[in-house]
Order: C-alpha cells, then sequence, then structure tokens
C-alpha cells in the first residue's frame, strides 16, 4: 500500500500556496501544474496554512505570511460622514492594497466594488446604518478584517 503524504502545491513566482492535497508519494509530483512547486509533509498542515503561510523558494521552506502594518482608528461610526463621529480612518495601508466592503443592514447584504488603496490611507465614511466589513487584501500580508457598526447620529 502506498504511503499518504500532504502536498503544499504552490506558486512559484509568489510563493503563494494555491492548494494542499492529501495523496499518495506515488503522486505527489503529478500535482503540481506549469508555473508550480511541491513541498510535501508526512503531517497534515494546519488548516488555514494557505491563509497564514507561504513558501521560500531556497530550499521551499514555510514562512508565516506577515502581519500588516495598518490599523483603524475606531470600529464604531455615525452615518453622515462627518467628522470626528462620522469617519474611520484606517492608516499604514501598503501600496496597491485591495479594499473589499461588505454592508448588512437588518433587511439587506451588499458589497462595494473592490477599491486599490495607494496612498496608505483610508477614510471611510457611509449612509449606510448597519455592519460594514472591511477586508484589506496585499500579499505576502496576512488579510486583515474591520468591522465597523455605523449608527444615527
Amino acid at each position: 500500500m502506498a504511503e499518504r503524504v500532504y502536498v503544499l502545491v504552490w506558486d512559484t513566482v509568489t510563493g503563494r500556496i494555491e492548494r494542499t492535497v492529501s495523496t499518495t508519494t506515488e503522486e505527489a509530483a503529478l500535482q503540481a501544474q506549469a508555473g508550480e512547486a511541491i513541498l510535501t509533509q508526512a503531517d497534515a498542515p494546519d488548516p488555514d496554512v494557505e491563509a497564514t503561510f507561504y513558501v521560500q523558494p531556497d530550499p521551499p521552506t514555510l514562512v508565516l505570511r506577515p502581519t500588516s502594518p495598518m490599523s483603524i482608528n475606531k470600529t464604531a461610526i455615525k452615518v453622515g460622514g462627518v467628522p470626528p463621529n462620522g469617519v474611520a480612518t484606517i492608516s499604514n495601508i501598503p501600496v496597491d492594497t485591495v479594499l473589499a466592503v461588505r454592508i448588512t443592514t437588518p433587511t439587506s447584504t451588499s458589497t462595494l466594488p473592490d477599491q486599490t488603496i495607494t496612498d496608505g490611507t483610508v477614510a471611510y465614511t457611509t449612509d449606510i446604518v448597519g455592519t460594514h466589513r472591511l477586508t484589506l487584501t496585499r500579499w505576502p500580508y496576512r488579510d486583515m478584517a474591520y468591522t465597523l457598526t455605523a449608527t444615527l447620529p
């Protein structure tokens, strides 16, 4: 009977772990496609391995993705965008970070178009009462997510 191993398939340019596969030692090398490589492990990887690690190539080594330096100044704002209570500021955002916003109200959920941050700061305002989930993504940093509560003034 063939030995089972865990294979981390990773992008050879970015080090991003694309997928994790449980396979046999004989089939392990077949898991990678063009532009990918494999890192084989005997033990099951962390369930969040794709979100929290990447692979440094020489020699292939699992490395913890760094935490982004960004921070937010508040998690509750008033609708209308009037400073200081109507604006939440996220600062120290790495260039080319993508901001995704999901808004949940008592009657609906909506998603705003993604926005690429180029100047390091977001001053978030809204006219919608509800819960606003702001997720910021920039490789190789770990994704950061903030939950804001927007209420009437």
